[in-house]
């Protein structure tokens, strides 16, 4: 439920936006380079428009975007924890265009629609679509702010890494450690198993 961070460099041209190739990089999801990270946006999600007003920047994503996540079987609708799931990447996937567009300070604040095409008229998205609990489908997503809670910075990459030590939650932990220069990580399994077999405990 974190973010995590890549870092690229853009060739622009002519008729471009910074903006604009932000959120296709965004879109297109982490690269070979950095196989640690997963996409929240599904594969077929499309950018359509990114254009700015003021302080706020309006993105526009084909429909694609609230359709099947990657990984989820064919009857993921009738899944709970899928839904649940789908729900968390969206809002995910929304807190990564903000806090990329508003990095610069040129903007703060994201308003994101959906549309079927270029020539389609831009849509709000209801709220159950990142909440299931809100059924209401007057409920739309307004133009959302920065919120740095769900960035893994180096403090709370530390916290979770001592926490799941603490809980032995030797899987979590493996996510959060990268190997020592010129080291290669183990195997989860071989991680594991080296932790229980070293029976070193964190006790607060």
């Amino acid at each position: 439920g974190l973010l995590g961070a890549q870092r690229v460099e853009l060739d622009l041209k002519r008729e471009e936006t910074i903006a604009t190739r932000i959120v296709q990089h965004l879109v297109k999801g982490p690269d070979i380079a950095h196989d640690r990270l997963s996409g929240v946006f599904p594969q077929g999600t499309q950018v359509i428009s990114v254009t700015g007003e003021g302080r706020t920047a309006f993105v526009t994503l084909s429909e694609a975007f609230l359709g099947k996540p990657d990984g989820a079987p064919a009857d993921w609708e009738d899944l709970t924890v899928w839904q649940e799931e789908a729900a968390l990447r969206r809002r995910l996937a929304i807190q990564s265009l903000v806090l990329s567009l508003t990095e610069d300070g040129r903007y703060q604040r994201v308003q994101l629609y959906v549309a079927d095409n270029d020539d389609d008229l831009p849509r709000r998205i209801a709220m159950a679509w990142f909440d299931p609990s809100m059924a209401d489908p007057k409920i739309v997503l307004t133009a959302s702010p920065r919120d740095e809670k769900i960035m893994l910075t180096p403090y709370k990459a530390m916290t979770m890494i001592l926490e799941a030590w603490q809980k032995r939650d030797f899987d979590t932990l493996y996510l959060l450690l990268a190997p020592g220069k010129g080291k290669a990580m183990p195997a989860p399994s071989e991680f594991a198993a080296e932790m229980k077999d070293t029976d070193v405990s964190l006790l607060e």
